[in-house]
């Protein structure tokens, strides 16, 4: 249980021979390591979407393009956990928190029409006589989960699905900026700022 702790928080940026002396602490932040993976999976599952599902590229390089974009998204994510753990300001957590609002939307929308298919499939057959959503474009598609959403007989309950999925995504995406920020005021950062000036002091 320990080792995954360690690797959960080493892949947050949080350096594993320091948890060693903060055992309370190590748990707190190996739940950023879990949060990290959910976004990374989130985003491959929502890229795949975007290609295959509304793009109708094939499934293969769908899985091809989704694994870059996670790739070079778990990178960004990286560089983020950094900047907040060295920037230990609260207004960097507003700031990436504001700018990640589109991001959010986007993938509570993407992951809403996916779970709606069958719907949305219901929705186009008595417009436009598809039976398929490959057969449907990506105008096709929005426009039918627009209606689901102003004139469906389950309106209401879609529009309860969405909020939830958002707020959740709200959660995941989040929450584990807040985790990193309140790492600045544990017994973790203290041995972290003696590990480093040891690290500046030792002859190279």
């Amino acid at each position: 249980m320990e080792k995954i702790e360690f690797i959960l928080a080493k892949i947050s940026g949080f350096n594993p021979n320091i948890l060693n002396y903060c055992i309370g602490t190590r748990k707190e932040l190996a739940l950023t390591g879990i949060f990290y993976i959910f976004q990374v999976v989130i985003l491959f599952f929502v890229s795949y979407i975007l290609f295959n599902y509304l793009a109708c590229i094939n499934w293969l390089i769908s899985i091809i393009m989704a694994s870059i974009c996670c790739y070079y998204f778990s990178k960004i994510l990286y560089r983020i956990f950094k900047w907040i753990y060295n920037s230990k300001s609260f207004n960097v957590i507003l700031s990436i928190a504001f700018l990640a609002q589109p991001l959010i939307v986007l993938i509570s929308i993407l992951i809403s029409i996916r779970l709606l298919e069958s719907e949305i499939l219901f929705n186009s057959f008595f417009h436009n006589n598809f039976s398929n959503s490959k057969y449907l474009g990506s105008k096709a598609i929005l426009i039918a989960f627009k209606n689901l959403i102003v004139e469906g007989e389950q309106r209401t309950t879609i529009i309860f699905m969405i909020i939830a999925i958002y707020i959740l995504m709200q959660f995941i995406f989040i929450r584990p900026l807040i985790t990193i920020y309140k790492s600045t005021n544990t017994l973790y950062n203290t041995f972290n700022k003696f590990y480093e000036q040891i690290k500046i002091r030792q002859p190279r």
